[in-house]
Formats: structure tokens, sequence, C-alpha cells
């Protein structure tokens, strides 16, 4: 893992905003920057392939039936522990880096994962598809585990790792390996929580841009701490997608349909602005994680 100075960042990387951001591959652009905003930004890489090191069992696909059956078809991630222990060392460092991750003695913390694809049907339906593209889509579970941990450290009362995604964020969170890793913790205070059915309420942007008021998960009114993991990737109306892009989990399903239909899309920048808007007057402290894995 390296670092590097901030005017050879700046020449190289541009200016990125108010998150840190964790590289899995060679070539990946390591450092620290204090942006216009007065966050710190910080980049960490690996020269470990932590891509590779994470992968799906695909056995419950094959011609064995009551294997699959005993399965329940269910094609589960993992990872080694080596990866695992990398990817902690890489959040510890980044986190470190920036300033700290914003967590004190008592606070509940939300770790908004974006986990919008079941990979399973990726690889049925995509061409060259893996699990390093996989990967590319959705937020690596072994980022949000380590900032989980170093949360609980700090003395977070709880951690709250949560989506709500287009379809069933249930079988997403179990196929990508959230449930099996947060069970690994042996920790009563870390637990998933999948956003749909959870009450939600109308919330004012302070500058509305897009839509007046949203109907919004209300966990980000009982939570002190929101950290945003996501994978740093393009979007079809959004052009690239980083922690803000992240917060189109927060409406509500009930409301806006499975794919978040119901917001503006044609005008999604707008959209974008104004829900980190709701909950920065809402939650005392906000982080992002990026991951390049």
């Amino acid at each position: 893992m390296e670092e590097i100075g901030r005017r050879d960042f700046i020449k190289t990387a541009g200016v990125i905003a108010g998150t840190v951001a964790l590289s899995g591959f060679p070539g990946g652009f390591p450092g620290i920057l204090h942006a216009r905003t007065k966050s710190a930004v910080a980049i960490v890489k690996s020269d470990m392939d932590l891509g590779s090191s994470f992968a799906f069992d695909m056995s419950v696909w094959g011609d064995d039936t009551t294997k699959s059956k005993q399965k329940l078809g269910l094609m589960e991630a993992s990872w080694t522990p080596e990866s695992m222990a990398e990817i902690e060392s890489m959040v510890r460092k980044a986190c470190k880096l920036s300033g700290g991750l914003p967590v004190k003695k008592g606070d509940n913390v939300l770790i908004k994962t974006n986990v919008v694809q079941t990979p399973h049907l990726g690889f049925f339906l995509l061409d060259k598809y893996s699990p390093a593209r996989a990967l590319a889509t959705i937020s690596d579970p072994r980022v949000a585990i380590a900032t989980a941990k170093i949360a609980r450290e700090q003395g977070a009362k709880t951690v709250i790792i949560a989506e709500s995604n287009a379809s069933n964020c249930h079988s997403f969170f179990q196929e990508a390996g959230y449930e099996r890793g947060v069970a690994a913790l042996k920790d009563p205070a870390v637990m998933t929580l999948y956003l749909d059915g959870t009450p939600y309420k109308m919330m004012k942007p302070p500058t509305a841009l897009a839509l007046p008021q949203y109907a919004i998960f209300d966990i980000v009114e009982k939570v002190n701490v929101m950290v945003s993991i996501n994978p740093m990737k393009t979007h079809m109306w959004a052009g690239t997608t980083m922690t803000m892009k992240n917060f189109i989990g927060l409406p509500a399903n009930k409301v806006y349909g499975s794919y978040k239909s119901g917001l503006h899309h044609s005008n999604i920048a707008d959209v974008i602005v104004d829900l980190p808007a709701i909950v920065k007057d809402r939650v005392r402290s906000n982080f992002g994680i990026v991951t390049g894995i």
C-alpha cells in the first residue's frame, strides 16, 4: 500500500471531494488531498489482486439437482482471509489519512451500500461476466465489514449495513456475501437491514432542485453517522457514480417503484444534489468510501 503527495495527486487524478478511494489493482494513484470543501480525500492502493480473491460458488447451478436443492439454489460469494486482511488494512489506512472515521462512542452508524445487481443473473445474461465485473458493479462486502469493525472499535452502539435496490435486496445481500461476512463478526451490534418495508416520511431538501420533497426512509433521522460505500463505475444517466449517487437508495421503493423510476431520472443530477442535502441536514457526520477493486 502506498500514498503520494498532494501536488502530484492533483496533477494526475484531478480533484475529487470528500471521500476515500480504495484501489485493488496496480497503477492506481494513492495519496491525500484537502479539497475546497475542507473534506479530506485519501487514496490507498494495493498490489494484491483483490478481485480474483473474491469468488462465487457456481456448483448450485450444475447438473447435480440434489446438491442444488440442498443449497437452495443460492450462489454465495466467498473470499480469502488474506484479501479480507488486506482490505481491512487499506480501509484503516485510508480512514487515518482522511482524518479518521467520524464515529464517537454511543453513535448509531448507517453503512449505505450499493448492491444493485444480483450476480447470478450477470453470469447467465452477460457475455464474459466474472466476479471482477460483479465487484465493479456492487459495493465490496469486505469493505463494509472492515468499516463496521472500525466503527465498533471507536465505540459505535450499533452499525447497520443497509440497502434498498431495484429488486430483492435480501437475495442480493446473500449472494454477495454480506450475510455470511456479518455473521462471521459474531457481533450482535452489527446487522444487515433491507430498507424496503421500513418506515419512511416526506423530507424537504434545504434548496430543492428536482422535487420539493422526497419520501425518505426515516432511518436517516435515527443515526449519527452515515458511511456511503460505492464502487467507482459508470451510469447511463449520471455519467459516473460515486458516493452521492448511492443516496438514490434512500427514497422509498413503495413510493417511487422498484427501480426508483418515480424519481426525475431526466434530471438525475439535481436529484443527486437534493438527496445528500437532506441527509446532511439530519445526520451529524457523513463519510464516503469509493472502491476501485
